[in-house]
């Protein structure tokens, strides 16, 4: 591509993308003379008024369709740092510093031809790719080491006193070890005395409560109330297994011996109910596969067909892009990009939208009326014909699998 035609061709992507969507595609190469593109979208009269006089059309067009092929060309989605501005691998710095400068003035948000907000994230991914390209290997280290690496670095900030090595003191100021044991002996009665203390203070409160106060399965209870609120249906329990050895006094209950066998014929009656309450209730791993196996709900399709509409006519491109699923969004993003740079959308209106189910999946037809204007020259134009869905339900997410409508010229 020579300086003479490179402005045709960004004409012609402009007026017709669908046309040349190879020409736009990512794996397409840059063109030749991509600078006199970046000056033409930018403005600089010499480069306007040749492009005038070489095609005849209208300068705010030219403009147009420079700022439109530029970011179909470097802008896209997946282009790496060189792509991005605009220029090959192994392109001398001063041309990769003449690109960022012009793409920052023509996409920055305080410049005003990038105050759309469409275009603001454009600043930051050329921002991301001049840093990249700045910071490669080659230009970070130097040509040459600072010093030799034979040669030691002395160290020039610190004076000479701080930085001395710390010389260990004498043996005869340190402590003996025999002094550190003493002192360690010294604390050990008193430990032993202290947590002695205290094992059998708490002895003596819990034979307390355990004299006076029966362990059942509701807690502790004095045990006139225990022995009366003792359910009909159940075993009595030998006086054996309660009572205390005697002459022991707070002691005995430690010492007494239960009668297990007593004690375990009061545990059937009340094992049944706990056995039956817990067969029904259902695992919580079913309650999560039951809500991951539910159909597709038609409240779930309006609400994507109302997500979609909405994101249409604010002419949102990732928000569109978001309600369908990645095979269909690679299918589809390429007319998506093409239309909402070209035109203003007015309005997406759906009409008689009918739905058949099939499990987690639905497919719909109906009709849709489309009013769109132009960006270059303002004129409008309204669209209609059929249209058709399939939906998928994934997880608890529902996306858009496939999309077919009617359109002008196909």
């Amino acid at each position: 591509m020579t300086a003479t035609n490179v402005v045709d061709l960004a004409l012609a992507c402009y007026r017709t993308p669908l046309a040349y969507q190879d020409r736009l595609s990512l794996a397409a190469p840059l063109p030749e003379d991509i600078d006199r593109l970046l000056w033409l979208a930018n403005g600089s009269p010499e480069v306007l008024e040749a492009a005038v006089r070489q095609t005849g059309a209208q300068p705010r067009e030219l403009r147009d369709a420079a700022r439109f092929c530029i970011q179909q060309w470097c802008l896209v989605r997946g282009a790496d740092p060189h792509r991005v501005l605009g220029v090959e691998p192994g392109a001398p710095p001063e041309q990769i510093k003449e690109h960022y400068r012009l793409l920052m003035r023509l996409f920055h948000p305080d410049r005003a031809a990038g105050r759309e907000t469409w275009t603001d994230h454009y600043a930051s991914r050329i921002n991301e790719a001049w840093t990249a390209l700045s910071r490669t290997p080659d230009r970070a280290r130097p040509d040459r080491p600072l010093y030799p690496r034979n040669v030691p670095v002395r160290d020039t900030r610190r004076p000479v006193a701080e930085r001395a090595v710390e010389r260990p003191r004498p043996l005869s100021s340190r402590q003996p070890p025999g002094r550190r044991l003493r002192a360690q002996r010294r604390w050990l009665p008193r430990l032993m005395g202290w947590g002695g203390l205290t094992l059998a203070v708490m002895m003596a409160l819990g034979g307390f409560y355990l004299d006076r106060f029966s362990v059942s399965r509701s807690g502790f209870q004095p045990t006139s109330a225990v022995d009366s609120t003792a359910p009909s249906g159940a075993a009595p329990v030998p006086e054996s297994a309660a009572a205390p050895v005697a002459g022991l006094g707070a002691l005995g209950p430690f010492l007494a011996a239960p009668d297990w066998q007593a004690l375990e014929q009061r545990e059937p009656p009340a094992q049944p109910p706990v056995a039956r309450v817990r067969e029904a209730r259902p695992p919580w791993w079913a309650e999560r596969l039951a809500a991951e196996e539910r159909p597709l709900t038609p409240d779930e399709l309006e609400n994507l067909m109302s997500r979609y509409t909405g994101a249409y006519q604010r002419g949102d491109l990732n928000g569109v892009m978001a309600l369908f699923t990645a095979s269909a969004r690679r299918r589809i993003e390429q007319d998506y990009t093409a239309l909402f740079a070209t035109h203003h959308i007015h309005g997406l209106w759906l009409r008689d939208l009918r739905w058949l189910y099939h499990g987690r999946s639905a497919s719909g037809s109906g009709h849709y009326e489309l009013q769109v204007r132009r960006r270059d020259n303002g004129e409008p134009h309204q669209l209609a014909g059929g249209i058709r869905f399939t939906a998928q339900k994934r997880g608890h997410q529902v996306l858009i699998e496939a999309i077919e409508f009617d359109w002008p010229g196909n």
